[in-house]
């Protein structure tokens, strides 16, 4: 949780309203597999204000670039040889699935930044 507290500021620097985790008394960010959040109020954002959000998604990007990888995940460039990290398992995939995701991923280039799971846009 840790990881995702740093990843929850960068975005929060790059201009993104995003939920904070609340520690317990005791200080810990997790009990018994739960966590507790600030809410975060907002509605969906319309498509076509979507490009609005290019300088802060390259912020963002720019800022977590230098951070360690997911606990337990492997980064895109590890998974271009790694057997599994995180929820991503190619031994579950068809070879030439594997192959040609490997290679899609060696074509676009494998950019090292943080694996945050999705953005999901909305705007308050």
């Amino acid at each position: 949780m840790i990881w995702q507290k740093c990843v929850q500021e960068r975005a929060r620097q790059s201009g993104f309203v995003v939920s904070a985790l609340l520690p317990r008394k005791s200080g810990r960010l997790i009990e018994y597999g739960w966590t507790c959040e600030t809410f975060a109020d907002g509605r969906p954002i319309a498509a076509q204000d979507l490009p609005s959000l290019r300088a802060a998604i390259c912020r963002f990007h720019d800022m977590t670039e230098a951070l360690p990888q997911r606990p337990g995940f492997l980064s895109l460039e590890e998974l271009l040889t790694g057997i599994c990290g995180g929820d991503v398992d190619p031994c579950r995939m068809p070879e030439a699935l594997i192959k040609a995701c490997r290679s899609a991923r060696r074509s676009g280039g494998a950019e090292g930044c943080c694996s945050w799971g999705s953005l999901t846009l909305t705007t308050s």
